[in-house]
């Protein structure tokens, strides 16, 4: 496989105007990334620009924080919750991940030596999943080492997941070389490089119907430029497959009437269990047969992925200021 065909990479020149160019809604989520180089230097730049962003940052990945665990409170972000993997006796280094409290992360237990990384799911409120691993590799550390620890590391989640390894690696995909090329061929083993920033990559392998964009900001507020990524979930908006399903439905009362007119009496000559088992299922097959009716839903009403809420469950709450008191008096009642 030819390695430049899977780079694809847009430039802006600020994150708001990478914002700007896209089609953002409810159903995207919507990821920066930013080698920092120091959050005390640098932190105001950062929280400057996701003030003023237009749009909710959903996933924000920080490397090289420098800082430890004494201090990290100095760093919150409103409407957020802070994850870290920091060094608290030495410096340099340290990733911090911002999850927008609107999504549910699940974090999880990650050892790696040749890179610092923080592993986990997000979940948003429509339900799409995605596996995130932010990654920083300190330069001295070994390359091939680290490929085949991210690569080990990875493999946990399944090809029908989507995935996003997202951070500073350290490899410079513009200079051509064995580890450049062997670092994306055995990430090409588990989806499709996205973008890059020289040594900030973005590596997205999105399953199902979804849309993909990323691009590489200029301004940032150290010598790394930002890493930005949107995905969009198109089977939020497209017609379900059942849109148009057609259900089997029975018609009860006919069904009654169908079975009392039935001649049960021949049974009564039968001697054989089995003739008479299969006299009831054919007769029972039979009225069956006739009672039922094909109905097509429609799934055009408001309450399109709730065809369980029906008229009389919406009267039910209509009624429940007459229930309440009623139930206060004498629950066991209605029990």
């Amino acid at each position: 496989m030819d390695n430049e065909s899977f780079i694809i990479e847009q430039n802006f020149d600020t994150w708001n105007e990478f914002v700007a160019s896209q089609s953002i809604n409810k159903h995207c989520l919507l990821t920066l990334h930013v080698n920092i180089r120091s959050m005390l230097k640098n932190f105001d730049h950062l929280e400057y620009t996701i003030l003023n962003c237009k749009k909710t940052v959903h996933l924000i990945v920080i490397t090289e924080a420098n800082i430890n665990d004494n201090c990290k409170q100095l760093y919150q972000l409103e409407n957020y919750n802070m994850y870290t993997e920091l060094r608290n006796h030495r410096k340099g280094g340290g990733i911090i991940l911002y999850i927008h409290n609107s999504l549910e992360f699940n974090r999880s237990n990650s050892c790696t030596y040749n890179f610092e990384c923080i592993t986990g799911e997000i979940k948003t409120l429509y339900n799409y999943k995605l596996g995130i691993c932010a990654v920083y590799r300190p330069p001295e550390k070994s390359i091939p080492r680290f490929i085949d620890e991210l690569t080990v590391l990875n493999r946990k989640y399944a090809h029908n997941n989507n995935l996003m390894i997202i951070g500073d690696m350290n490899i410079d995909l513009k200079k051509i070389n064995m580890q450049r090329n062997q670092y994306l061929n055995k990430l090409s083993e588990l989806g499709d490089i996205i973008t890059k920033s020289c040594i900030d990559h973005i590596f997205m392998r999105s399953v199902g119907n979804c849309d993909v964009h990323t691009a590489v900001i200029n301004i940032a507020p150290a010598d790394h430029c930002i890493t930005g990524c949107l995905i969009k979930d198109n089977t939020l908006f497209t017609p379900s497959p059942t849109a148009n399903k057609t259900v089997t439905k029975l018609n009860h009362q006919k069904l009654k009437l169908e079975l009392k007119n039935i001649d049960w009496s021949s049974t009564l000559e039968m001697k054989n269990p089995n003739d008479i088992l299969n006299f009831i299922i054919d007769k029972f097959t039979l009225a069956y047969e006739k009672c039922k009716y094909s109905v097509k839903l429609n799934y055009d009403s408001k309450r399109k992925k709730c065809m369980w809420i029906d008229k009389k469950l919406i009267y039910m709450f209509g009624m429940q200021s007459r229930y309440n008191p009623a139930l206060q008096v004498n629950r066991f009642k209605y029990i």
